[in-house]
C-alpha cells in the first residue's frame, strides 16, 4: 500500500508540474500585455548584454543604478545569457521567468 502511495505522490508532482507548464505557456507571448516593470527589466538586460553596464539608461551614455529595482542579478544573469545566445525579445524574458517558476515547483 505504501508503494502505491509513493507512486501516486510522484505522479501528483508531475501532474502539478505539467499543469503549471501548460498554464504558464498558454498564450504567454500575448497575454498579459507588457507592463512597465517588464519594460524596465528588458532595458536592464539589454544594457548589460549590449554595453556591459548593469543599470537603467536615462540618456545616451548616462546610466542610473538599480537601487529602486526589486530584483537583482540572480534573475538578470540568466536573462542576459539568453539574450546573448538567442537575441533580444520580450518573449525570451518571459521564457526565463517561466523556467524560474517551473524550477521552483520542482524544488518544492
Amino acid at each position: 500500500m505504501s508503494c502505491l502511495r509513493a507512486v501516486w505522490n510522484q505522479y501528483r508532482v508531475w501532474l502539478l508540474f505539467l499543469l503549471a507548464a501548460f498554464v504558464s505557456l498558454f498564450c504567454f507571448a500575448t497575454s498579459p500585455a507588457s507592463w512597465f516593470d517588464e519594460g524596465m527589466y528588458y532595458q536592464i538586460v539589454k544594457n548589460v548584454a549590449a554595453d556591459g553596464i548593469l543599470g537603467i539608461q536615462l540618456a545616451p551614455g548616462q546610466y542610473e543604478g538599480l537601487s529602486l529595482i526589486s530584483i537583482g542579478y540572480p534573475v538578470f544573469y540568466p536573462a542576459i545569457l539568453s539574450f546573448w545566445l538567442f537575441g533580444e525579445s520580450v518573449i525570451l524574458l518571459r521564457l526565463v521567468a517561466i523556467l524560474f517558476l517551473l524550477g521552483f515547483i520542482l524544488v518544492f
